[in-house]
């Protein structure tokens, strides 16, 4: 029965969820890390990007972790750099990648990114698993969604090489999220982080190849449903954003889950619903893990201001160590 008893205590002053969401945007520093940047062709004749930091690990049990960001993100996120350097401390190697029209590039195709679409992930791991006895998946919040889609829609094309996977303040629910989301304080601080990128993005995109979307509601888009509603659904095909958000949920697809499977899921998180914390399914499913501090936010979990380190990227190392 795989529901942990979470041990993340923070300081008193850090106890809201929105704090813990917002000060590492203003305290976390970009570390000083050096890494590959490289490129593959899809099948679809767009380009992926992605990030490749090594280590001297012996050749007979190298490890690969491969990040996925969060909405709007890119591979070279500060967070993720930062993971990158501490998991290359512990002997693994770490790729991340930037999604489509992340990263500052337009990809070529119509295409975005959303969660159900784990294609491009799929797509890098079959390409870079070769060298690796085990690949380890880390998702976070967006990317942890996509993480959860590719291993549970069809566990039948996972990658053999598939050894582990944790995620980290991602929703299984994407319709609670958005609720979560048109909250009014979650609306004010967290709308315009979002949407002026994601309409910038569509609103460019438009200027070199035609899309099957209204510009003038595009330009309208004041919440992420908008988006899904004006720009993901016609996209992608779906019906409108109800049905993207209804088909794109993992929460269905955790059952069929087969390597070991870890959610950090905070309690106090703003984006996320009641359904992002699957409590009866991780104690009848030996493989899944379900840790729920009460406190840390949206990937946040600091201690204290003081803290140099960010204590989830220690529980996914001590996941990734554990004898199971």
């Amino acid at each position: 029965m795989p529901v942990i008893e979470s041990r993340y205590t923070c300081h008193q002053s850090l106890q809201n969820g929105h704090l813990q969401t917002i000060i590492p945007f203003f305290i976390r520093r970009t570390p000083r890390h050096k890494f590959e940047k490289r490129t593959l062709t899809t099948p679809d004749g767009d380009f992926l990007r992605y990030y490749r930091s090594t280590t001297n690990s012996p050749l007979e049990n190298k490890h690969l972790i491969i990040i996925s960001h969060g909405l709007e993100g890119n591979g070279r996120d500060r967070y993720i750099v930062d993971m990158m350097k501490k998991f290359n401390s512990q002997g693994y190697d770490v790729i991340s990648w930037d999604m489509r029209s992340c990263g500052g590039a337009l990809n070529r195709t119509k295409k975005f990114y959303n969660a159900q679409d784990y294609h491009d992930l799929k797509f890098l791991v079959d390409n870079v698993s070769d060298e690796y006895e085990h690949v380890s998946l880390m998702g976070i919040s967006l990317g942890g969604a996509i993480t959860a889609n590719y291993l549970g829609r069809h566990p039948e094309v996972v990658n053999h090489k598939i050894y582990r996977g944790f995620i980290l303040s991602s929703p299984m629910d994407l319709n609670g999220c958005s609720v979560k989301l048109k909250t009014e304080i979650s609306r004010h601080i967290y709308r315009h982080v979002f949407v002026y990128s994601m309409r910038k993005k569509v609103i460019e995109k438009a200027k070199v190849m035609e899309l099957p979307v209204d510009l003038d509601k595009v330009k309208s888009i004041k919440h992420i449903d908008d988006f899904d509603e004006y720009v993901t659904a016609p996209i992608y095909g779906y019906r409108d954003g109800n049905h993207y958000r209804e088909e794109a949920s993992p929460i269905s697809h955790l059952e069929k889950i087969r390597v070991p499977f870890y959610i950090l899921n905070a309690y106090d998180d703003p984006f996320l619903s009641e359904e992002s914390y699957p409590y009866e399914l991780a104690q009848r499913k030996s493989n899944l893990y379900l840790e729920v501090p009460k406190n840390g936010g949206h990937v946040g979990f600091i201690k204290s201001p003081s803290e140099k380190y960010y204590w989830y990227e220690h529980r996914i190392l001590d996941f990734l160590k554990m004898k199971l």
